[in-house]
């Protein structure tokens, strides 16, 4: 239990974070690798897209975006 309530705790903040657009910043300070998932921001001062994603320009002023 001991090691199964910070991982809950963790996946929930992520996910939670996710949700309202975060780019990872909240996994970077915790240690864990950051990386970003479909249509989450990626590149520049985003965090890079995870295994099996790439990272593609929306144009327009709009942050690049994970596709697969």
């Amino acid at each position: 239990m001991k090691l199964t309530l910070p991982f809950t705790l963790l996946t929930i903040l992520t996910t939670a974070s996710a949700a309202v657009g975060n780019t990872g910043t909240l996994v970077e300070r915790q240690g864990a690798p950051a990386c970003a998932s479909l249509n989450q921001n990626c590149g520049g001062s985003f965090v890079q897209c995870c295994n099996g994603f790439r990272c593609v320009a929306r144009g327009g002023g709009r942050p690049d975006i994970c596709v697969r």
